[in-house]
Order: structure tokens, then sequence, then C-alpha cells
């Protein structure tokens, strides 16, 4: 939505700014430092983030814990009374194992799943980042709940992570529709979203992710041709684990309830996510 001639997202993807209240720093889990060190935590370098705005109709960012840290509706409702939300949720099963291949592949998770599921509760007392999580962030019931209540259904859009793949192109049009902003804008609907996995070359994840050779290769090339084939050449270069039968179906088992009330509540049918398989 970024790319909207109307939208305008800060620079720093999750500022973190309305959850690092909720938060004790620093976080203890590894390589949980970076995270911290991009939370803003003052307003106003939080308003900094916005000074080239300009005359943009829609201004937001992406801090994805927001939902996690649900209490945050309550600071955002106070900040901008008109704020509309978007939530996009994944099969927390998946959600689950995505996360945890991500911290894999990024060298900080060093536990089989399994394993890391059942030290959970430990590395919450020890004060890890929210990504670490794996079961807790994929409870969203309550935290949907507490959104509808603060802003109203007509201001909160869910969309599922399933319709996003499926129909990336039907899903912005959505989005551009709730956001009341031109629905006929041209945006790029060829890149895959959040795709994850361990890198097959440790040396083309480095350089992909080198900040200094992304600014220079949008110096000369447009930044959405950058953007595509390097989300395309990330995609190549990741191999994908497979999350065991038994495993799912003991996370099935874990998030049944949850699910069945989240689907009463948004009014949606989620009986995918209670299956076997992906």
């Amino acid at each position: 939505m970024l790319q909207h001639p109307s939208v305008f997202f800060c620079n720093l993807k999750e500022p973190r700014y309305f959850s690092s209240k909720y938060k004790k720093f620093p976080h203890n889990g590894p390589g949980d430092y970076v995270a911290d060190n991009f939370t803003i935590k003052e307003e106003s370098k939080y308003l900094d983030l916005f000074k080239s705005v300009n005359n943009k109709k829609i201004i937001g960012e992406a801090s994805v814990d927001y939902l996690y840290y649900y209490n945050t509706a309550y600071d955002i409702k106070k900040f901008s009374p008109n704020a509309k939300i978007i939530a996009i949720l994944r099969n927390p099963i998946d959600r689950a194992f995505s996360a945890y291949v991500h911290l894999k592949g990024a060298g900080r998770e060093n536990l089989p799943f399994e394993e890391a599921l059942k030290q959970e509760k430990n590395r919450m007392s020890h004060n890890y980042e929210f990504i670490w999580f794996y079961k807790g962030v994929g409870k969203y019931y309550q935290q949907l709940k507490t959104y509808l209540e603060i802003f109203g259904e007509e201001n909160v859009l869910i969309i599922l992570f399933d319709e996003l793949n499926k129909d990336v192109k039907s899903v912005i049009k959505k989005m551009m529709f709730f956001l009341n902003i031109d629905p006929n804008a041209i945006i790029d609907d060829h890149i895959k979203y959040n795709f994850s996995g361990i890198p097959r070359n440790k040396i083309i994840d480095l350089i992909l992710k080198n900040r200094k050779l992304q600014h220079m290769s949008k110096k000369v090339f447009p930044a959405q041709i950058v953007r595509r084939i390097g989300y395309k050449i990330a995609e190549k270069n990741l191999k994908k684990p497979i999350i065991a039968e038994k495993t799912r179906f003991e996370l099935i088992k874990y998030f049944t309830e949850d699910i069945i009330m989240l689907q009463n509540l948004v009014s949606r049918d989620l009986s995918m996510w209670l299956n076997q398989g992906e």
C-alpha cells in the first residue's frame, strides 16, 4: 500500500512506539537488541518519522506487535481517534512455525521446534522479545476483540493471509476501498508476502540484507524493480523446512478453542485452520 500516491508510511517499518510502554527493556533473547535499538520510545522521535508527509491522505506504520500487545489499541485511539486498523491474520500454526524458521534462519534459534515450544513460558519469564512466543502471539481472539471494541467494526479491516496469497490484487483493492483512497491506483502486486526459510547461501543472504546496497540500487533502478528482483532472489535462496505432522496436530488442539471464538467474533469461516496440513 505504501506505493499508493495517497499513502505515506514512515521509513522505519516497525517503530513499535505504542507497544514500547508495555515492554521491559532490554530484552534478553539472542539478537533481541536489534529490535530494541530500533524501537521508538519518545513521542517527539515518533513524530519525527512523519516529518515529510506533505499532503498524503493516509499516514501509517506497520508495527506487527501492536496486535500482541493489544492494550495499545487504547493508546492508538487516544493518539489518533479516527485511525483505521488493518489486521492480517495467518493460520496461527503456520505463523508459529514461520516465526521459528525466521529465527532459525537468522542464527538466533538453536532448538528444534518442539523443544522451542516447550521453552516458551521460560523465555517469557526471562524477558525474551515477543517474536519468540510462537504460541502466544497466535491467540488472536482477545487481541481482535479489543481492537473491535475500541475502534468499532467499521474501522477494523481483517484480512486472512490465505486471501493475500491467493489474490493479492483483490485484497489490495479491498484495502483501498477501506481507506477511501483511489482504488484504480497502480500497485505492484507481484511480490509474495512474508515468505520465510533458512538461507541456502549465507553470502547471498547477507548481500540481500545490505541496506547500503539496497539504497544504491534504488538510485540506479526504479524501486519497484529492485524490490521485485530482491524478493525473487531471496525466495529462491531460502529452503523451507516442514513442520512435523504430530507437532501440527498438537498445535491444532492448542489453538482450537481460540480459533472457534475468533471465528464467531469476526463471522468468518476459519475451519481451514483446523485442518491437518498447510
